[in-house]
């Protein structure tokens, strides 16, 4: 999976997790947690597709999102499942390294 590819689709997820927080009901904390986590994960990935490095905090997002899927109180368990879920797919998504830190050309079109 190129590493575009990989921003974007972690971009769609972020966009997926901040909507999800007011699409139904959930804990004060759970709804600032999404809809904060969700804001960055999308910020942070339009970031990484210019600065290849920034993908790790997304990293650090995705892990944070799971752990935080145990830790927080839950109106609803799909909730739950919705942070597990996402949470897992940023963290692996976002260790997908771009074109040019994987030693390619990112666009061979300006090569």
């Amino acid at each position: 999976m190129p590493g575009r590819t990989a921003r974007t689709l972690n971009l769609i997820l972020g966009a997926w997790l901040f909507v999800s927080a007011f699409l139904w009901s959930h804990t004060p904390a759970d709804r600032v947690n999404d809809w904060a986590v969700g804001l960055a994960i999308v910020v942070l990935a339009v970031l990484a597709m210019s600065i290849p490095a920034v993908r790790w905090v997304n990293t650090a997002l995705g892990a944070w999102l799971f752990i935080s899927a145990f830790a927080l109180p839950h109106a609803h368990s799909g909730t739950r499942w919705n942070e597990v879920l996402v949470g897992l797919f940023v963290f692996f998504i976002s260790i997908v390294p771009t074109e040019v830190e994987a030693g390619g050309v990112e666009n061979p079109a300006r090569a």
